[in-house]
């Protein structure tokens, strides 16, 4: 019965969601969404060292050594076929959750559980996303589809119903903590202040390429026009860099730290010292740019700290946009 049930879901990932595992579902959200199957982890794709387990997918092939250190969130949400419905329905961690449910894990049984109540307003026929992160890196998720009838739950596809409670089960191995990706253009904005009361306010374009853990690339800004190139280095969802910009007044060397949020959003924050002896600690936010035109056609970074700051130094794109006292 066990070797029938997994070659089933086999089956079904194979027919019903080859093209799912990468691309996502084509829904809509304002009506009822087709049963499918949506598993993203070792037994179908991705995180080889990752796996959900029944009843939300079938015993998975043991390939690793089972990590019982690792610090996972849960994440439950609405899923529209391209993202997650904000806020979150649920979410769960080892020392926390909703409805006071916190993620448990069993050295002996080799997996991790949390158990979520589902809530009686779950509308039936949508789905519902379940997204397994650690470190802010999500290692795999599942998809469910809300079914309020008996009929509906002898379908072979991950379902839940309403007002029950459905438990989740993963297993992490070691290494499922894999290196992200932060190659390609960021675009967005850096502030702060400086030791001696300056402003500093960036807009600065991440051009990045990565091999392995390596990164390197290339800063710019279109207000100053100045460049310079980067190198970091990359572990899990975070990336450590640093960069230098010289220019006819001075020197700036730059240190940050640039965590994914998601695929597609970076928080930034970090230092910068520059060589009249002000030292800056700035934050910002960074999105992916479809390429380096769309970046630089990008609006400029505002100046909102700049009105609100007069007599105090102003430093932008590596230059001194205003002295202090002007």
């Amino acid at each position: 019965m066990r070797e029938r049930l997994t070659d089933l879901w086999r089956a079904l990932a194979v027919l019903s969601c080859s093209a799912i595992l990468i691309l996502g579902c084509d829904v809509q959200h304002n009506a009822p969404l087709a049963p499918s199957v949506a598993v993203l982890d070792g037994f179908q794709a991705s995180n080889p060292h990752f796996a959900f387990l029944p009843p939300l997918a079938p015993p998975p092939e043991i390939t690793g050594v089972f990590d019982a250190t690792a610090q996972p969130l849960v994440i439950v949400c609405e899923w529209d076929g391209n993202q997650c419905a904000l806020p979150p329905i649920a979410t769960f961690s080892l020392t926390s959750g909703t409805d006071d449910e916190q993620i448990s894990v069993s050295p002996d049984a080799e997996r991790y559980m949390v158990l979520w109540r589902a809530p009686s307003s779950l509308e039936s026929g949508r789905v519902y996303r379940i997204r397994v992160l650690v470190a802010g890196t999500e290692l795999g998720s599942v998809d469910v589809i809300a079914t309020d009838t008996e009929a509906d739950e002898n379908s072979d596809m991950p379902h839940v119903r309403p007002g029950r409670t459905l438990p989740i089960r993963f297993r992490i191995e070691q290494g499922a903590l894999q290196t992200a990706s932060f190659a390609g253009v960021w675009m967005g904005s850096l502030s702060g202040v400086g030791s001696l009361g300056s402003i500093l306010e960036d807009d600065w374009v991440f051009e990045l390429t990565q091999d392995g853990t390596a990164v390197s690339g290339l800063v710019s800004s279109a207000f100053s026009g100045l460049s310079a190139p980067l190198t970091g280095t990359a572990s899990g969802n975070v990336l450590n860099y640093s960069f230098t910009v010289v220019s006819a007044c001075c020197s700036m060397a730059y240190q940050g730290t640039g965590t994914l949020v998601d695929a597609g959003t970076m928080s930034m924050s970090g230092t910068m010292s520059a060589s009249w002896g002000e030292t800056f600690t700035w934050t910002g936010t960074y999105t992916r740019a479809a390429d380096l035109a769309a970046a630089r056609a990008a609006p400029a970074l505002a100046p909102s700290q700049s009105t609100s700051a007069q007599g105090k130094g102003l430093v932008r794109g590596g230059i001194i946009a205003r002295p202090p006292s002007e």
